[in-house]
This record gives structure tokens, sequence and C-alpha cells, in this order.
């Protein structure tokens, strides 16, 4: 009888357990740096605006938006898949290498810039947008 209330009592700790850990995992899905620039990409792939304002920095100007935007569903329209390789981390800001995969063409390779306002990340349009006009003037002068 002592025996099957100790393994009871186990399987409540475990059920207990477990539910505290899925709790935790709930809160923080889909709100790293990783998903926001998921959510960014999926915003533009279905055109929408609403979320697209959740995922960008509020303050951020119109024009490096509106070109993120259309160097983003270019690559989407020419079906490209794309990665985060890696990320450069620090308190407040993440920069991001991702990587855009093309049939039959070379990798596209850029970085991103994100932001974390009170806890959330967003996108920094007119941060990522600089960086990859130097990206560009760099390899165009490299040559």
């Amino acid at each position: 009888m002592e025996g099957s209330k100790v393994r009871g009592e186990t399987l409540l700790v475990c059920v207990l357990f477990g539910a505290m850990v899925l709790a935790v995992f709930w809160r923080s899905y889909d709100k790293g740096p990783i998903s926001t620039v998921r959510r960014f990409h999926e915003a533009v792939r279905s055109q929408d605006v609403m979320t697209l304002q959740k995922v960008v920095d509020a303050d951020t100007d119109a024009r490096g938006l509106n070109v993120l935007v259309t160097q983003t569903r270019l690559l989407l329209e020419r079906n490209a898949t794309f990665e985060v390789a890696g990320m450069d981390t620090s308190a407040n800001q993440v920069r991001a290498a991702v990587i855009y995969h093309l049939p039959h063409e070379a990798p596209v390779v850029t970085v991103w810039v994100l932001d974390k306002q009170r806890s959330i990340w967003r996108v920094n349009p007119f941060k990522t947008v600089s960086l990859m006009e130097q990206l560009v003037d760099r390899s165009s002068t490299a040559r």
C-alpha cells in the first residue's frame, strides 16, 4: 500500500514539474531574435501589415523599412529559404547572419540588426539596411 502511495506522489510531482516546464517554454515561445526574423519574413510573404508592425522597431524610418521589405519580398519571390546562421549578441542588440538559399544560385548572406525594447526583440530596418549597403559598397570596391 505504501509503495503505491509513493508512486502516486512521484507521478504527481512529475506531472506538476512537466506542466511548469511547458508553461515556461510557452511564455518564451516566439519571443527571441530568431523568431522575430522568422515572423518578419512570414509577414512579408503574407503581406500582413499588423504582424510587420509588431516585429519592427516602432521608431523606424519609412525608407529603411521599405527597402528591407522590398529586398525580402524579392528574395522570397525567387523561392529563397533562409536560416539564421549565427548571432553576435549584446544585452539589448543582436546582429544576426541570415543566409538565403536560392534554387540554382549562390547563397545571399545578410546581417540583420535587432534591438531589444522592453523585453521584446524587434527588427531595426534602418541599421539592417545600413549594414547591407556597407557590405555592398565593400564588395564592389574590393573588385
